[in-house]
């Protein structure tokens, strides 16, 4: 018998006596109690992940606040479904500077964004955009992932959802940090009042 199979039928016939011990679970970044707390937590969270957060001043409407974000950009897609060209095909999305998309709720942990496919935005534009804008109820802000998961587990679930947290990054490449090298270049989180 080899080495490998003796160690093999060592394990399989090995008995454990004690139970498995449960992982413990951290507390919560925010308290939900505090909104100030939760708003410096998800802060923290989108700018660790490269992304930038803005707080929309009151009677500021979105496509005015995103006018001014993203002047420069010659093509915007807006998650009201003012898409400025047909969408037969992804590739039809390649020119594509600026993404509004609405995410239902922000986790304060590490700064991500849930949206789904009731977003009205083709999952694509996500992540063929050029710079993607996330925009967020403020009172939508959950403490942890724990939170995040019991939230969806009671939701009727899309065909599609995504947690987004920061723009694309990869370190694949001599262990050199890239921003946008497989999707957008920059993730602005807005946040509704």
């Amino acid at each position: 018998m080899s080495a490998r199979a003796r160690i093999l039928a060592a394990l399989r016939d090995a008995h454990v006596t004690q139970p498995a011990a449960d992982v413990p679970r951290e507390p919560a970044a925010a308290d939900p109690a505090d909104p100030a707390r939760a708003l410096a937590d998800f802060r923290a969270g989108v700018e660790a992940a490269s992304g930038v957060l803005h707080v929309l001043e009151a009677g500021t409407s979105v496509a005015e606040y995103n006018r001014g974000l993203h002047a420069s950009a010659s093509t915007v897609c807006a998650a009201e479904g003012l898409w400025p060209v047909a969408v037969d095909a992804p590739t039809d999305l390649a020119t594509l500077d600026v993404a509004v998309a609405h995410g239902h709720f922000g986790v304060t942990e590490n700064g991500a964004v849930w949206v789904d496919g009731v977003a009205g935005v083709p999952r694509a534009a996500l992540w063929l955009c050029r710079h993607l804008v996330l925009v967020v109820p403020r009172d939508s802000l959950l403490p942890d992932m724990h939170a995040a998961y019991a939230r969806l587990g009671q939701a009727r679930m899309p065909d599609f959802g995504a947690f987004i947290s920061g723009p694309s990054k990869t370190a694949d490449i001599e262990q050199c940090l890239v921003i946008g090298a497989h999707g957008p270049l920059s993730l602005d989180v807005v946040l509704t009042i």
